[in-house]
């Protein structure tokens, strides 16, 4: 009902389930590692494909398109510090394959992938600019990774406070990425 009446009403539709960050409130992953997505069992990536494929056959089924699919990985420090410790890499290292895996799965199905930009920025960042706080890419070092991801992944980069100033937004476009600004509660709005 909700892709008929967006067909209706000639709007676009964007998928988003969580990966990594919050996975246990997406599917219901075979292969659990705490709550969380256990990162190197190919029955869970093999699950988030079909689901992906699933909802690309939705769309088809209603004749609307799905250009895009939103996998969060936010809030993920949990998730990788304890992927981290099973397969004895670093977060920022299994956060890069995961990215990867995903990104060339989407690729593939002529998905852009969207994902949300906290856990690619930190403290000791170069393009920090104390605007908002990245405690889970702090504890985990993932924002190390940004360097070495495809660039024509969007970054959906959520505005907890409101700004006068975006210097994490600009230094990211600045990198070669497409940045969505994404406005959270109602000071955010503002």
């Amino acid at each position: 009902k909700i892709l008929q009446r967006a067909k209706q009403r000639n709007m676009l539709v964007i998928p988003l389930m969580n990966t990594c960050g919050h996975s246990d409130r997406s599917i219901a992953w075979p292969v659990r590692l705490n709550k969380e997505m256990d990162l190197g069992s190919e029955d869970n990536y093999k699950l988030l494909f079909q689901v992906i494929d699933d909802l690309k056959a939705d769309f088809k089924a209603v004749g609307i398109d799905m250009p895009y699919i939103n996998l969060g990985m936010d809030e993920a420090s949990a998730s990788l510090l304890a992927n981290a410790k099973k397969y004895g890499r670093t977060p920022a290292v299994l956060l890069e394959q995961h990215i990867r895996k995903v990104y060339d799965f989407c690729k593939s199905r002529n998905l852009r992938l969207i994902i949300y930009h906290d856990m690619l920025i930190g403290k000791d960042d170069p393009i920090y600019d104390k605007n908002q706080q990245y405690s889970h890419a702090d504890k985990t070092g993932s924002w190390k990774c940004r360097k070495n991801i495809p660039r024509d992944i969007i970054l959906m980069y959520w505005d907890y406070e409101p700004h006068n100033s975006y210097g994490v937004v600009d230094a990211l476009g600045k990198e070669g990425f497409e940045v969505w600004l994404m406005p959270w509660g109602r000071d955010g709005m503002r």
